[in-house]
């Protein structure tokens, strides 16, 4: 579903920043190979606190520092493709809609305000 709703919002030179919340890694890439020729993120696709002592896979950021990253790194959209409640309640000051923020979505990014935007489904 995701892989369908980006290669529909992207024109194949698009950046897009994967989320997966709490993921070892295998399903982002998968959905990255699955979204060519348009480029996924290499570095961090699940950010903030680690869900536990075993996660090796999550890298602390704060909403200001993606923010930076996105738009440093001139990201087009962002794709979420799983969340878990700390990635909702710390990263909402980033979406225009914090109650819009879910699975299988894909989020423009303003590249003056780094603000997060996604048209609405019907």
């Amino acid at each position: 579903i995701l892989t369908e709703k980006i290669l529909e919002k992207c024109d194949g030179d698009d950046k897009v920043y994967i989320i997966a919340q709490g993921d070892e890694g295998f399903e982002r890439l998968v959905l990255k190979y699955n979204i060519r020729p348009n480029i996924g993120n290499s570095g961090a696709w699940s950010i903030g606190e680690p869900e536990d002592e075993d996660d090796m896979y999550t890298v602390p950021m704060t909403p200001e520092e993606w923010r930076t990253l996105l738009l440093e790194e001139d990201y087009d959209y962002v794709a979420i493709y799983r969340l878990n409640d700390y990635f909702r309640e710390t990263y909402d000051v980033l979406f225009d809609d914090p109650g819009y923020i879910g699975l299988n979505r894909v989020y423009e990014v303003n590249k003056e305000t780094g603000m997060l935007y996604c048209e609405r489904e019907e």
